[in-house]
């Protein structure tokens, strides 16, 4: 029975969930395929094989085998592979190529390799016009993006994946992107939407056969419930993610099931089958190569040695997460284990060390939104050219449709009339479907419009609660150098620790930069304000917004440096300048502007 004080347990370690399985429904290049041939007899065709297209196929087929678990195997395959289809000019063998390169980059954390890779492929595959791999290209870049930590660009390539696979009506790719779907919400801590979108792959895969996606939605459900308090659910859905990965053969995704069994242990109070879990973790992932999973294996087994006093084991594993996550630019899983370094010099009275971790930490994150701001302008026009092509072949589509009728007139003039009549049908029939396909392409953007302005304002509030952490942080070192100024041999170093935190304490660098934020992501909100009462000030303008992302008084006061009765003070006085009742919900006023 697992009991139930897993709230330590799962603030420690509970972004170390986010070892969720992404899943792509395979291609199929030619004959041969996972499930008709072995690796044998592939290699046995291979030997004999002449330098042609079929030969392209044969590579493509072996590294398929090993896509799941061994990402240097598949670029040795693709580096004899991708000359032979370049000197053919074979663009299906050129697409598979390309995008499996781009694929095990992903898989060994190379990320702007795979990127590379993954914008030579779409083209082609739009150049051969196969929805299919379109498709398959369009989820590569978002599984790629959201194991960076970037959940806004794979949630926008999730959802154009969708689009392409409802138009095939392919039920196991569209289970599939639901899946990564809900991953990018999981990442989010939005673990009730990410239910939703599991369930809903779920729903579509039971009884199908589609095992893999099955044990990707078991075992991201079991994160969600896991992080919802749901331990009984959670312990169930991992155990049957590991057997379906067990009959599987699918090293890489059983690694992802000992890291949370590992968690579930340790929440059980069972720290010895934790480890063990982990380290079976660990070693799956050393010998695939997947320097993803050995950062966050090397995390765990940190945070867990921290738990038990073991500093000097935690910051050992710590740090070789941290050069692994440095190795291979991973800025996401950087950031977190930077954190978690800190925790660990700030539990051992290091404080000098804690302190500097937990800037790495803030700058990291810094960096990172610096980033996503950055990139929407390329995913913007990334988003147009994709739109630009498609409107050319909506055009090229018509003329062919006017030239077939202007030559069926021709040859039957003695019908021009009922030739006329069905023409103007036709023409009907593709004006309603261009309105149908225009009103479909709206509600498209509309969502991703909806989710994009969700996002941001959670990025909004993130930032103002790290203000909030950051102070608090601060405040908690200046006591503890306040306790360590009666030790003489420590006094100068303490006092220059003691002065810099006392900078950092008043420095409004912080709360400029929420301003701008705020003022950028709530432009249409501010000007709704303006028009309604447009004698607010600057300070209460921020207060509105601040108040539309839910904040307590005492978060407020935290990130406006002032006290909690001050706040108050200015929620009445705003009150007042909006018309509203004295105990009305500031808050829920603003929403319905």
């Amino acid at each position: 029975m697992i009991n139930g004080d897993y709230s330590k347990m799962r603030k420690i370690l509970s972004k170390y969930l986010y070892l969720l399985p992404i899943v792509m429904a395979g291609f199929q290049p030619s004959a041969f395929s996972r499930e008709s041939a072995q690796i044998d007899s592939l290699n046995l065709l291979l030997v004999t094989a002449r330098e042609d297209t079929n030969k392209v196929d044969l590579l493509v087929a072996l590294a398929k085998q090993f896509e799941a678990d061994n990402p240097k195997q598949v670029l040795e395959y693709m580096k004899e592979a991708l000359p032979l289809a370049d000197g053919l000019d074979y663009k299906d063998g050129l697409f598979y190529t390309y995008s499996l390169i781009g694929v095990a980059h992903s898989d060994l954390g190379e990320y702007n390799l795979a990127h590379k890779f993954f914008a030579i492929g779409l083209p082609l595959a739009e150049e051969i016009g196969d929805l299919e791999k379109i498709s398959s290209s369009c989820g590569y870049k978002g599984v790629a993006f959201l194991k960076q930590g970037d959940f806004q660009k794979g949630l926008a390539w999730f959802f154009k994946t969708l689009d392409v696979n409802r138009a095939m009506e392919d039920t196991s790719r569209i289970a599939t992107v639901l899946s990564n779907i809900g991953s990018c919400f999981q990442m989010q801590q939005n673990y009730r939407q990410a239910l939703i979108y599991y369930q809903e792959s779920l729903d579509i895969v039971n009884g199908l056969g589609y095992r893999k996606t099955e044990a990707s939605n078991h075992l991201s459900m079991g994160a969600a419930h896991y992080n919802l308090g749901n331990i009984e659910m959670a312990l169930k859905l991992y155990l049957e993610a590991l057997n379906l990965y067990e009959q599987l053969g699918d090293k890489k995704n059983l690694a992802l099931c000992y890291e949370n069994l590992a968690i579930i242990n340790f929440t059980d109070g069972d720290g010895t089958k934790a480890l063990n879990y982990f380290l079976q973790a660990l070693k799956i992932n050393e010998d695939a190569g997947d320097k993803y999973g050995m950062i966050y294996s090397y995390s765990n087994i940190g945070t867990l040695y921290s738990e038990w006093g073991s500093y000097e084991k935690a910051v050992e594993y710590s740090e070789k997460s941290i050069l692994l996550a440095l190795e291979i630019g991973a800025k996401n899983e950087l950031k977190e284990t930077y954190k978690a370094l800190s925790n660990i010099y700030e539990k051992s009275g290091n404080i000098s060390k804690a302190y500097l971790n937990y800037k790495r930490y803030n700058n990291i994150k810094d960096s990172l939104f610096n980033e996503r701001m950055s990139g929407q302008i390329a995913e913007m026009q990334t988003k147009h050219e994709l739109d630009r092509k498609e409107h050319e072949l909506e055009i090229s589509d018509q003329e062919k449709q006017l030239l077939a009728k202007d030559n069926h007139i021709k040859e039957f003039r003695l019908y021009m009339l009922v030739v006329g009549i069905i023409g103007l049908f036709v023409i009907g029939v593709l004006v309603v479907n261009k309105l149908m396909t225009s009103l479909k392409i709206t509600r498209g953007e509309k969502h991703l419009a909806e989710e994009e302005i969700k996002f941001k304002n959670r990025e909004l509030e993130n930032f103002a609660m790290r203000i909030v952490e950051k102070n608090e942080f601060l405040e908690q070192l200046k006591s503890t150098i306040t306790n360590l100024h009666t030790r003489q041999e420590f006094a100068p170093e303490v006092r220059q620790i003691s002065n810099t935190i006392q900078h950092n304490l008043y420095l409004d660098h912080d709360r400029r930069e929420l301003e701008i934020r705020i003022n950028q992501v709530n432009q249409a909100f501010l000007h709704k304000l303006d028009n309604y009462s447009s004698g607010l000030s600057k300070a209460e303008k921020r207060l509105c917004s601040l108040l539309m992302l839910e904040l307590s008084s005492k978060d407020i006061a935290a990130v406006l440096n002032i006290t909690p009765e001050s706040v108050k003070v200015n929620r009445n006085r705003l009150r007042k300048k909006l018309q509203l009742e004295p105990h009305a919900n500031i808050a829920d006023f603003l929403k319905e502007l």
